[in-house]
């Protein structure tokens, strides 16, 4: 029996965004979104930012398989505390989806049931369970609703009894739905306080809700000013925490005279590691590292020339994109992004390699510094690449010191031996061992690296990744098919977490960035100790429309580093909007309009990585501006 009634639930299909996204009655709107509504309120408040929390698993293309999107889905309790998700073939297949849950969170075992034979559409099917006569009841309408049946489980869902005509048991929503909700096909399901809480609290936005104070400062006269406190802690809605940078006035502090009695006030501003798109342009692929061994930030990326979009045409870039590894570096990210940029691996057949050059990264391996980038052999010309290229730096640390990574002669190149692919490989050293990490057929797999030699790999390569969701699938851009990608991993290791992101979906408006994750500990060759991701990280409807940064789409193929301040940040690339290019080439892979981006990586209460966390979320409006009081006594 459920405790006091604290709110209520709404599970629903969307009705799309028009086309652009998420067309309406398709598998991208057709899967569960929530929203939550306490007792004493009347509107529902729209979840996880109005993006689903969990999708009907890819099977088969939408031509072959027309009815695997959730339809009308509602929520159920069981016997034993839990609670099970049912939804329908889209109203329009004879049977239902059911899945289980733990906690309204997460949902796991997705499986069909069929329910009538008679091929009879089911639609708007609910469930309750029976304690009379321990059994589910199944309650559903077919023909548009001109008919309604029940059918009965005594096995715990595995299969249902022959339908029986019942009057439907219709329940009106009690309050104002989200502006995205499928009014026909949202359900309502009662909850108590502490459920309620639970779920908005791991869906709702996380916002900044308080900072620590800044503590006034007591000198005696003719003290030294110290050096004053360089972070500051902020709270969050869900009971996170994080610290961000200070930057004090330089004027206020040099017109202090501390030989001199009284109060001085220094103001303070908080610094966000959150810069407007593009951060650098035209840099697809984007990697960004601190290098502990000098104190600099590097950058690279997929290399693309300086182009005019007026005079742009994919032929032409085809003949001199992907022809060079370039680098940049600065003492902080604001900096860098400005940072002039130097040639440092131009490749043109006479150390065994020529363009393309794709997706360059820049690792720290056994001690010793290499650019991993996929290449062409020379013997097979000018094309797409064919092998993953160690380029190691040979100057001596003295040289580094000095800008030595960014001079073409401290690099020299050579093929990792049977490399199992050729592009988007990713370097990470896990509790001691090193692993490589790489996409294949839309699969990601991982394999132990040599530890006396990063040229090689040892082991058995294990997959730890395939293609599940409707979010990992765009529009092939030539055939328009559906097209499954998982590709361009990359790994940050924090706070007792591994966290795995990887690209899903055609390299347009349909990129996007998803993250699995594993404990720190865990063996990372084991599948089993990866979690999936039922819904994209970081998608287009995410960063199309927000509040000071310009809107962009396809948000993919990132790494991470950190920030001055010891936070995680996102590095990835993005499409303008509107696309700056026309023709049959805009949006592909010689469009050179994919530029680099970097945003907060915000770590929640649970562990999650929140990467679409927007500016006033991470900092309140009220917080930016600080005052120090120093007292000279």
């Amino acid at each position: 029996m459920m405790k006091t009634i604290g709110g209520t639930i709404l599970t629903y299909v969307s009705k799309g965004d028009g086309g652009y996204l998420t067309p309406a009655d398709s598998r991208r709107s057709d899967a569960l979104y929530i929203a939550a509504k306490r007792a004493d309120e009347q509107d529902f408040t729209m979840l996880n930012k109005g993006k689903p929390i969990l999708y009907i698993k890819w099977t088969d293309s939408v031509e072959d398989a027309p009815h695997a999107q959730m339809g009308s889905p509602s929520l159920f309790r069981k016997p034993d505390g839990t609670y099970g998700l049912i939804a329908s073939e889209n109203n329009a297949g004879n049977g239902i989806y059911l899945w289980d849950s733990e906690d309204l969170l997460f949902y796991r075992n997705q499986r069909r049931v069929e329910v009538n034979a008679d091929g009879a559409a089911v639609e708007r099917p609910t469930i309750v369970y029976d304690e009379t006569e321990a059994s589910y009841k199944l309650y559903w309408t077919s023909g548009d609703g001109s008919v309604s049946y029940v059918s009965t489980s005594c096995d715990g869902l595995q299969s249902f009894q022959a339908p029986v005509k019942q009057v439907y048991p219709a329940k009106a929503l009690s309050g104002s739905l989200p502006d995205n909700a499928v009014a026909s096909e949202s359900a309502e399901f009662e909850v108590t306080e502490q459920e309620l809480e639970r779920v908005i609290r791991k869906y709702a936005p996380i916002t900044n809700k308080g900072i620590e104070p800044i503590e006034a400062l007591t000198l005696q006269a003719g003290d030294k000013l110290p050096a004053l406190q360089d972070r500051v802690r902020l709270t969050y809605s869900d009971g996170s925490s994080k610290q961000l940078r200070i930057e004090w006035d330089a004027e206020d502090i040099q017109s202090m005279d501390t030989t001199k009695r009284g109060a001085y006030e220094v103001k303070g501003r908080v610094v966000q590691s959150m810069f407007d798109y593009p951060y650098i342009p035209e840099r697809a692929d984007p990697f960004i590292m601190y290098n502990h061994d000098d104190g600099y930030y590097y950058a690279t990326g997929s290399y693309y020339p300086e182009s005019d979009p007026a005079a742009w045409t994919e032929k032409e870039m085809g003949k001199v994109d992907y022809d060079r590894v370039t680098l940049r570096r600065a003492r902080t990210l604001a900096e860098l992004r400005n940072a002039e940029e130097s040639d440092v691996w131009v490749p043109r057949g006479e150390d065994g390699f020529v363009p393309f050059l794709w997706a360059p990264e820049v690792h720290k391996i056994n001690g010793k510094w290499y650019i991993l980038v996929g290449a062409r052999q020379a013997t097979s010309g000018r094309s797409w690449c064919s092998t993953m290229v160690l380029v190691e730096y040979i100057g001596s640390h003295d040289e580094m010191l000095q800008g030595g990574m960014l001079k073409q002669y401290n690099w020299k190149p050579r093929a990792i031996e049977q490399s199992p692919c050729s592009f988007d490989m990713t370097f990470a050293e896990i509790n001691g061992v090193g692993y490589y990490i790489w996409p294949n057929h839309a699969r990601i797999h991982i394999q132990q690296v040599d530890p006396t030699d990063p040229a090689k790999l040892i082991g058995q390569a294990v997959q730890i990744k395939s293609i599940e969701w409707p979010f990992e699938y765009g529009k092939h851009n030539v055939h328009l098919t559906d097209q499954g990608i998982v590709e361009g991993a990359a790994v940050l290791q924090y706070n007792g977490k591994i966290y795995l992101s990887y690209a899903g979906a055609t390299v347009d408006k349909y990129y996007c960035t998803a993250i699995m994750i594993a404990d720190a500990g865990a063996d990372v060759m084991d599948p089993a100790s990866w979690s999936h991701p039922s819904f994209a990280a970081l998608s287009t409807e995410d960063v199309a429309n927000t509040d000071g940064i310009a809107p962009h789409c396809g948000p993919g193929h990132n790494s991470f580093s950190i920030d001055e301040a010891g936070n995680p940040i996102n590095i990835y690339h993005a499409r303008p909007v509107p696309e700056p290019h026309t023709g049959p080439g805009a949006g592909g892979l010689h469009d050179p309009c994919r530029h680099t981006m970097v945003s907060p990586a915000h770590v929640a209460y649970d562990g999650t990585l929140i990467l679409n966390m927007t500016a006033e979320e991470e900092l309140s409006p009220a917080y930016r501006n600080i005052v120090l009081t120093v007292n000279v006594v």
